[in-house]
Parts: C-alpha cells; sequence; structure tokens
C-alpha cells in the first residue's frame, strides 16, 4: 500500500507539473485561448508519438551491455536520423497543410492554432 500510494502521487505531480501552463494560460487569457493552446499541444503530442515510441523501443536495445559495439554505435544514429526525419516531415506537412487539417480536426475556431504552432513547435 505504502508504494502504491508513493507512485499515485508521484503520477499525479507528473500529470500536474506537465498540464500546469494550462492552468496558467486559463487564468491569465481566458478559455478561447486555452482551447486554442490545448489543441497546439494535442498536434504537438501527436508529432512527438512516434520518436517517444521509438526511443522507449529501442532503449533495451542499446544499454544491453551484452550487445555488439557496432550495433551499440548504429542504434542511436540510425534512431536519432528517423526521429529528426519524422519530425521534421511532420512540421513541414502541417506548415503546408495546418489550416485545412485544423479546419477538418478542431473547427474553424481553432484557426489560430496554425501560428501558435510555429512558435512552439518541435
Amino acid at each position: 500500500m505504502k508504494f502504491g500510494l508513493k507512485s499515485y502521487v508521484s503520477n499525479l505531480i507528473t500529470i500536474l507539473n506537465y498540464r500546469i501552463n494550462i492552468f496558467i494560460i486559463a487564468h491569465y487569457l481566458g478559455s478561447k485561448e486555452t482551447g486554442i493552446y490545448s489543441s497546439c499541444l494535442v498536434i504537438i503530442d501527436f508529432i512527438w508519438l512516434l520518436p517517444a515510441t521509438i526511443s522507449s523501443v529501442t532503449y533495451p536495445w542499446f544499454s544491453n551491455p551484452s550487445m555488439s559495439a557496432q550495433r551499440k554505435v548504429m542504434i542511436p544514429i540510425i534512431t536519432r536520423v528517423v526521429i529528426f526525419l519524422w519530425t521534421f516531415i511532420a512540421t513541414l506537412l502541417f506548415y503546408i497543410l495546418g489550416d485545412y487539417l485544423v479546419n477538418i480536426v478542431f473547427g474553424s475556431k481553432f484557426t489560430d492554432t496554425k501560428s501558435l504552432f510555429l512558435y512552439l513547435g518541435p
């Protein structure tokens, strides 16, 4: 029970720390701007989903002490290239198609999301 409570409190603090910016924006700017900011965060989180997955999958491979030296060198390089290419291509596509995609996914009231993404994006 002690470990579960510590884990729960730790997760709660992590979530609050991760999203405290939304509460601050809501307090100072209002609900319209908070909605635009939240939609921008959804897009950024979507773009970072693949790199985070790749990182968590490849981490055990290059932290394995019995792995060959050549693989230890190659896996981080390949991972960085894939992550960079995905981030670059996804950001470029959103820059080109952002107005159209935001209109489809979030609606016409969220058109400012693209301009905010250009400031906050990867």
